[in-house]
């Protein structure tokens, strides 16, 4: 699950980098940043149940 979020976060650091003009890819980015933060919320819970 680490790499999974490494590589989403530096996808959206590398977006943020460049002016994005298209819609659909900002979409996809949103939806990048949120799956970190179900990454995230997922890796407490794991870590509440542990």
């Amino acid at each position: 699950m680490k790499n999974f979020e490494r590589a989403i976060e530096n996808m959206q650091e590398r977006a943020e980098e460049i002016e994005i003009g298209d819609v659909e890819l900002q979409d996809l980015i949103d939806d990048y940043r949120l799956a970190i933060e179900c990454l995230k919320i997922v890796r407490g819970l794991r870590d509440l149940i542990a």
